[in-house]
């Protein structure tokens, strides 16, 4: 089986007051303890970028008390300031596990973005340059948190959270939901009679959830629809009637 490759990403811009933050804090500290030791993390910090802080891993290493150690010690001493750049922070943590078989990214902040592209639209355009991109998922952080916005871009993989119980359970949903074997690069094949297809592939989807796929219908309606895509890294095609 594949481990969990996970990049935490804590929002640290200058909008983030130290009582969020300290709640984000409590949620990296519930993943660390419900990781296995096998399982791979590692921290980015975001503003205007997503940052690797001194002594934590670039790439995920094994959730080992050492790895965990370097986590919460770089996270303890990150310093609060600058705008936040939400497309480019949550690219660059993207890139550090895209093609991995596990590979998922956990946003924790307020998820406004003051810099850069700044809506959802704008920001799925930016994400969709990462080739083999890995799950997204996302906590807004706060009261004040855009908790619209996440659930934009991540659908049900986004959540409010504002207390620490609550968001330690929070966890325990997120990790289950991560390793879930990943389907990657999928697309389908529905024939000449329906055009603009949404959403549009590729997609990225946990094995066995449901997707909704919607388009405009200017001819006969398909007998079959061909699905195509990778399953943990593992090419596939599948073929349903209609």
């Amino acid at each position: 089986d594949h481990p969990l490759e996970i990049v935490l990403v804590v929002d640290v811009s200058g909008a983030t007051d130290e009582e969020d933050l300290e709640l984000s804090r409590g949620v990296v500290e519930a993943v660390l303890r419900q990781l296995a030791p096998t399982d791979r993390v590692t921290l980015r910090l975001g503003d205007v970028r997503a940052r690797v802080p001194d002594g934590v891993p670039e790439e995920p290493a094994e959730a080992t008390s050492e790895t965990q150690e370097a986590i919460l010690e770089g996270l303890a001493h990150a310093d609060l300031g600058g705008a936040t750049d939400l497309a480019t922070t949550l690219r660059e943590a993207a890139r550090a596990v895209a093609g991995r078989p596990r590979g998922a990214v956990l946003y924790l902040g307020d998820a406004i973005p003051t810099t850069g592209p700044l809506d959802a639209t704008a920001i799925e355009r930016v994400l969709a340059s990462v080739d083999a991109p890995p799950r997204f998922f996302g906590f807004a952080v706060g009261d004040g948190a855009n908790i619209g916005l996440l659930r934009a871009l991540f659908g049900e993989a986004a959540q409010a959270v504002g207390e620490r119980p609550e968001a330690a359970r929070a966890v325990m949903g997120v990790l289950a939901e991560a390793a879930r074997p990943t389907l990657r690069g999928l697309t389908l094949e529905l024939g000449e009679g329906i055009e603009r297809v949404y959403p549009r592939p590729p997609i990225t989807q946990a094995d066995g959830a449901h997707v909704r796929v919607v388009g405009r219908l200017v001819g006969d309606l398909p007998t079959e629809v061909v699905l195509r895509g990778s399953r943990d890294g593992e090419p596939f095609e599948a073929t349903y009637e209609v």
